[in-house]
C-alpha cells in the first residue's frame, strides 16, 4: 500500500564550503557534517540553478578559472602527508572552537559557582550590616549554575567523542594541528604556488625584453606597435580632457552666477550640452579602457599602472630603452629579490592576496572561516615588512594583471583577441603562453565549459583539476559527462573505486591520477566529519533538535514549531546515520533501509513513525524537517493524496521556509546553504519538474496553484495550534 512505502527526499548537493548558521550560532554538531575535500572548487561555482542559461559567472569564479588553467596546473598535486594534515583539519576546526566556547563556560561557571557559595554562606551567617540575599536572588544564580553545568558537560561530550573518532590522541594534539600543523601546511603549499607564478612573470618579462629589443634588436615592428599603441591611448585621454573641460564649462553655464539669476534659455540650453558632455565622456572613458585591455593583452609593459607612455609615444630610442627597458629590469629585480625572502622565510605568502586566494582555492578552504581565521592569527604573529610585500607585488603584478583583465574586462572580447586577434589585435605570445592557450583557446574561457560551471556547481572541483593538468575545452566537457554519474556517487557514498576506474578509463593518466587524488581526499576528509558526526549522534535529540525547534518557531510556521516538538518529545525524530539505523532496524530490513535510507536528506517511515534526518548544516535540518514533517501529517491525518501532491505540498511549504528564512537574514545569500537556494525563486513549474525528475513514478496534476496547496496544509496544522 502506498501509505506505507516511506517517503523519501531526494539529496540535494550540500553546499560544499558550508555556511554560516543564521544569527551566528555556535559550531555544533548540526554544523560539522558538511560535503568536505577541495570544497572551495565547488563552492566558487556554485550559483543559483534556476530555469534559464543566460548570464555569465562573477568576476571572482572566472578569475578562479583562469588560476587553475594558469599556475595551479603546474603545482605538483599535495604530499601524503599534507593531503592527511588537510583531511584532519576541515572536521576538526569546529571542535576546537567547541573547546574555547567549552573553556570559556568553565571560567564563567567557576565564576558562579563561587558567587553561589558567597550568597548561600550569607544566608547561613548574616551581616551585620545590610541583608543577606533573598531566596529568588539565590535561586537565579543557582539555575545560571545549572545551565553553564549542562553546557559544560555536553561541551565536554561533543569534544571527546569527536576527538575519539578523528584518531587524534588528546585536545593540545588537535590545538596543534588546527593552530600549527594547518597554517604551516598552507604557508608551504603557497610558497609552492608563489614560485609557480613568479616563474610565469620571469619568462614574460624576459620574452618581453626580447621582443623589444632591449637585449639585441630582434624585431622592430614590435617596438612600432608598443609607440603606436602610446600614441592611441595618449590620443585616447587628450580626447577625455577636451570634453571633460567642455563639460566644466557646461557645469559653469547651469551654476547660479554670482551677478543674479541665469537666463532660463541660456541654462536650459546649457543643461541639455551637461548631459549630452557627460554621455560622452563616460563613452570616451569605456573606449579607452577598452583599447586599455587590448593593448595590454598584446604588451604586458603597459599593465605597469605608473608606465610612461609620452616617453614610448615620442618613439626616441633612448627613452623608450630607458622607460621600458626600466621598468622590465626593476621586475626582473623584484622577481629575484621575493624568491630569495620567500625562500629564506622573510616574506609570507599570506601577505600577497592574490597567491593567498589561489592558495585557499587549490586546499579548498576558502569558505572555512574557522580554518582561514586559524591562518590569519598564526601569520599574525610575525610583522610584515612593507617593503619586502610591495616588491613581491609589483614581481607578481603581471600575471595578476592579466587575469583581473581577463575576469573583468569584458571577457568575451578579450579572450577572442587572445585566441583569434578579433579586429586586428593579436596577443603576445607571452601572454598566449602563461594563459596556455591551445588550438581552442583558453580553457577557462570557453562557453561550453562556463555552461557546465554554470548549470552543476556540483562538479567544479572536477572542472578545476581537469583545466589544472591541460586539458583543453572538448576534453573537459567529455571527461564530464563520462564521469557525471560517478561523482554523484561518490559524494552519496564515499567509495571511489568505480569513479577511479572509470576515470582511468577516459582520462589521460595525469589527468586521471589528479582527479582520483582530489575525490580520496574528499571521500578521506567527509568519512572523517562523519565519523565525528556519528560518534556524537546522542547529541543530536539533546541538545540541537531543541535549538532547531527553537528556530522554526522564529522562521517557520507555528504548526511545525509544535509538530517538530511533538516528535522530538516522543523521540521520533532520529539521526540518519548508519549507527542510528542499526540501532532500530535488523537483519534484511537494516540492509534494505541503509541501501534506501543513506543517500538522503530525510524520510519520515510511517510504519513506526519515525522521521529520520541526516546530521548538516543547521537550516538544511531545519528545511528537511519541515519537509518531512508535511509528511507526518499528510499521513496522520490520512490526506489520501498522490505521490506528486505529496510531494509538492512537501516542498511548498519548504518554499515558505526557506524564504521566511531569506528575509530574516535580509536577504543574505551568504547565509543559506546552496542546496536551500533554488528554493527561494522556483515556480510551481520548476518545483513541478523537480518532482517528476526525482519520483517516476508519479503523476502531475495540470492545476498547480501554490498558494492554495499551502493553504490546505496549514488548515491541517490548526489542529496544532
Amino acid at each position: 500500500m502506498r501509505d506505507q512505502v516511506p517517503k523519501v527526499r531526494p539529496r540535494l548537493q550540500a553546499d560544499a564550503g558550508g555556511r554560516r548558521a543564521v544569527s551566528g550560532r555556535a559550531p555544533r554538531i548540526l554544523q560539522l557534517q558538511r560535503t568536505a575535500g577541495n570544497v572551495a572548487t565547488t563552492t566558487l561555482l556554485s550559483v543559483q540553478r534556476q530555469d534559464h542559461s543566460g548570464g555569465e559567472l562573477s568576476a571572482e569564479q572566472q578569475r578562479q578559472l583562469l588560476h587553475a588553467s594558469t599556475t595551479l596546473r603546474q603545482v605538483q598535486p599535495l604530499s601524503a602527508g599534507d593531503s592527511q594534515t588537510l583531511q584532519q583539519a576541515v572536521p576538526a576546526a569546529p571542535l576546537l572552537e567547541s573547546i574555547r566556547e567549552r573553556d570559556a563556560k568553565r571560567g564563567q561557571l567557576a565564576d558562579r559557582t563561587a558567587e553561589l557559595e558567597r550568597m548561600r554562606d550569607q544566608q547561613a551567617h548574616p551581616p551585620e550590616h545590610g541583608a543577606p540575599p533573598n531566596r529568588e536572588m539565590v535561586d537565579e544564580v543557582a539555575r545560571a549554575v545549572d545551565g553553564l553545568t549542562a553546557d559544560v558537560t555536553r561541551l565536554e561530550q561533543f569534544v571527546q567523542a569527536g576527538i575519539g573518532a578523528l584518531g587524534i590522541s588528546s585536545e593540545h594534539e588537535l590545538a596543534s594541528l588546527i593552530t600549527d600543523r594547518f597554517p604551516r601546511m598552507f604557508l608551504e603549499r603557497g610558497k609552492q604556488i608563489a614560485l609557480t607564478e613568479l616563474e610565469h612573470n620571469r619568462r614574460i618579462v624576459e620574452a618581453e625584453t626580447h621582443r623589444y629589443g632591449l637585449d639585441a634588436c630582434i624585431d622592430p615592428s614590435a617596438r612600432q606597435a608598443l609607440v603606436t599603441a602610446a600614441q592611441d591611448l595618449l590620443a585616447h585621454d587628450q580626447r577625455i580632457d577636451e570634453l571633460q573641460q567642455r563639460l566644466g564649462l557646461a557645469r559653469s553655464d547651469v551654476d547660479m552666477p554670482s551677478g543674479g539669476p541665469p537666463d532660463p534659455a541660456r541654462m536650459s540650453s546649457s543643461y541639455h550640452d551637461m548631459t549630452a558632455l557627460q554621455q560622452q565622456v563616460e563613452q570616451a572613458g569605456a573606449e579607452r579602457e577598452e583599447r586599455r585591455r587590448r593593448y595590454a593583452l598584446q604588451h604586458p609593459i603597459l599593465l605597469r599602472g605608473n608606465i610612461d607612455l609620452r616617453a614610448i609615444a615620442s618613439g626616441d630610442t633612448a627613452r623608450f630603452d630607458t622607460v621600458v627597458g626600466g621598468e622590465l629590469r626593476q621586475i626582473s629585480e623584484n622577481i629575484d629579490a621575493t624568491r630569495d625572502n620567500i625562500d629564506s622565510g622573510r616574506l609570507k605568502v599570506w601577505n600577497l592576496t592574490d597567491i593567498a586566494r589561489m592558495t585557499s582555492q587549490d586546499l579548498g578552504v576558502a569558505n572555512n572561516e574557522l580554518l582561514q581565521t586559524a591562518i590569519r592569527e598564526y601569520v599574525g604573529r610575525e610583522q610584515a615588512d612593507d617593503t619586502i610585500v610591495r616588491a613581491a607585488v609589483a614581481a607578481l603584478a603581471i600575471t595578476a594583471a592579466i587575469v583581473a583583465t581577463m575576469a573583468t574586462g569584458g571577457v568575451a572580447v578579450v579572450a577572442g583577441a587572445v585566441a583569434l586577434g578579433v579586429g586586428g589585435y593579436q596577443a603576445t605570445q607571452s601572454v598566449r603562453d602563461f594563459l596556455a592557450e591551445g588550438a581552442a583557446g583558453n580553457v577557462a574561457l570557453d562557453p561550453a565549459v562556463q555552461d557546465i560551471s554554470r548549470q552543476e556547481p556540483e562538479l567544479g572541483w572536477l572542472i578545476l583539476d581537469l583545466i589544472s593538468v591541460g586539458l583543453d575545452a572538448i576534453q573537459v566537457v567529455r571527461a564530464v559527462q563520462a564521469l557525471r554519474t560517478v561523482v554523484r556517487t561518490v559524494s552519496t557514498t564515499g567509495q571511489v573505486v568505480e569513479f577511479a576506474a572509470q576515470a582511468r578509463r577516459v582520462l589521460p593518466a595525469a589527468a586521471a591520477e589528479r582527479v582520483v587524488a582530489s575525490v580520496t581526499r574528499q571521500a578521506g576528509t567527509r568519512a572523517a566529519i562523519g565519523r565525528t558526526v556519528e560518534a556524537i549522534g546522542a547529541q543530536f535529540r539533546r541538545a540541537d533538535l531543541a535549538e532547531v525547534v527553537r528556530h522554526l518557531e522564529e522562521v517557520a510556521d507555528r504548526g511545525y514549531q509544535v509538530m517538530a516538538g511533538n516528535l522530538r518529545a516522543q523521540g521520533r525524530i532520529r539521526p540518519l546515520t548508519r549507527e542510528g539505523l542499526e540501532a532500530v532496524y535488523h537483519g534484511d530490513e537494516l540492509a534494505t533501509k541503509i541501501a534506501n535510507y543513506l543517500g538522503n536528506d530525510g524520510i519520515y517511515d510511517p510504519i513506526r513513525g519515525w522521521l529520520w534526518v541526516k546530521p548538516g548544516h543547521f537550516n538544511e535540518v531545519s528545511s528537511t524537517i519541515v519537509h518531512e514533517t508535511t509528511h507526518w501529517l499528510q499521513t496522520t491525518q490520512h490526506a489520501g493524496l498522490t505521490i506528486f501532491m505529496e510531494e509538492f505540498q512537501a516542498y511548498t511549504m519548504e518554499q515558505r521556509y526557506v524564504r521566511a528564512l531569506f528575509r530574516s537574514v535580509n536577504g543574505d545569500l551568504d547565509q543559506l546553504p546552496s542546496s536551500l537556494v533554488w528554493l527561494i525563486g522556483a515556480s510551481e513549474e520548476r518545483i513541478a519538474a523537480h518532482i517528476l525528475e526525482n519520483y517516476p513514478a508519479a503523476r502531475r496534476v495540470t492545476d498547480l496553484d501554490a498558494a492554495r496547496t499551502a493553504e490546505e496544509v496549514l488548515a491541517r496544522m490548526r489542529v496544532f495550534q
